[in-house]
């Protein structure tokens, strides 16, 4: 057998079992791999019936599972990557999850789970991709309280439908980077030390919240929307109460959590909120602090144009900084504002 990326299945596992678990594949190793689906030959693990799919894995001075070039499809059953502290691995040739409008699940509404304490989604090669096509929820978490390094959010592609995505464990206190965009149906919620959004976060659904919770820094690149459909935007740092953690964005970013409305006198949407420290829920109380630097800094030049549309919901942004000494005062500041800002609550109250 050649180890050709096209063609025939190279493996199939199938169950139609209706319920409970369908496929429970186990693996550990004390040398390797625990569970590995390597090879570049196309492969498929199916439940068609509704039942679960569990694939758990233990290496031993590697990762738990490593899979490339797969279709792990359910009709309905839950897909679940368990890697342990070695964690998962998805290769060049990428994993499909869920459905695949050419293959033997063409609607899904599976829930993924990928867990381990090291996740990694490498570089594709031309033409793979790792997705998700579903209606389900995705968590992508740490096995233990924390992953072990920083988790880098890249090439995954989510189907528009999916009903929630929640990126790390509330204990996390590793660093974060979204690298590609999520866009879906549903709460969006990332947990980390430091966390770095390269990339746009946008929820329809109606009501449905974006949560960025670090307990270290959230910054924000340049030129990023961040959107819901009338549910909440919480951007909230220093979230163990340490006394640092600062906000950051970039020249251009737009908040807006009224589905897009900017008006003057808009009602109905949701609250946006920068800030830090203790809270509960998805309510940061304090203050976003930094120590060297402002506690909340909105753009990095005059050409910047910080914009904040919350249709009727309130507005609060808190920031301190104990900085002092600094060569630009400026950067001693609570909240910094650079170049232009527009700020419309509609008939929310504005906090600062």
């Amino acid at each position: 057998m050649s180890e050709s990326d096209v063609g025939a299945k190279q493996l199939s596992v199938v169950s139609a079992k209706t319920s409970g678990t369908a496929i429970q594949l186990t693996g550990s190793s004390s040398s390797g791999v625990g569970i590995g689906f390597n090879y570049q030959n196309p492969k498929e693990v199916l439940s068609l019936g509704g039942g679960q799919v569990t694939i758990s894995g233990t290496g031993s001075g590697t990762h738990g599972v490593v899979m490339q070039n797969l279709d792990l499809l359910s009709t309905a059953g839950s897909l679940n990557l368990y890697g342990g502290t070695g964690g998962v691995s998805l290769g060049d040739r990428g994993v499909r999850f869920g459905s695949d409008a050419a293959g033997a699940v063409t609607s899904s509404t599976a829930s993924l789970t990928i867990r381990g304490d090291d996740l990694e989604y490498n570089d594709l090669a031309f033409g793979f991709s790792n997705s998700l096509e579903s209606t389900g929820a995705v968590v992508m978490e740490s096995h233990s309280s924390s992953f072990s390094s920083a988790f880098d959010y890249e090439n995954f592609d989510l189907d528009p439908s999916v009903s929630s995505v929640r990126i790390g464990k509330t204990t996390n206190t590793a660093n974060v980077v979204i690298k590609d965009p999520v866009a879906m149906a549903g709460p969006i919620s990332i947990y980390g030390g430091d966390i770095l959004l390269e990339e746009d976060l946008t929820s329809t659904l109606s009501g449905a919240d974006v949560l960025v919770k670090g307990r270290g820094d959230v910054e924000a690149v340049a030129s990023r929307s961040f959107l819901t459909n009338n549910g909440d935007i919480v951007f909230w740092s220093n979230s163990d109460n340490s006394g640092v953690g600062s906000i950051k964005l970039g020249n251009d970013n737009v908040l807006n959590s009224s589905n897009g409305r900017i008006g003057d006198t808009d009602s109905g949407g949701g609250k946006i909120t920068l800030g830090g420290g203790s809270g509960y829920g998805t309510s940061p109380t304090g203050y976003s602090s930094s120590s060297s630097a402002p506690g909340i800094k909105l753009g990095t030049s005059t050409s910047n144009h910080t914009q904040f549309y919350s249709g009727g919901g309130d507005i609060s942004i808190k920031g301190s900084s104990t900085a002092t000494g600094l060569v630009d005062d400026r950067d001693e500041s609570g909240i910094y504002q650079w170049g232009r800002m527009t700020m419309k609550s509609g008939r929310g109250a504005i906090t600062m």
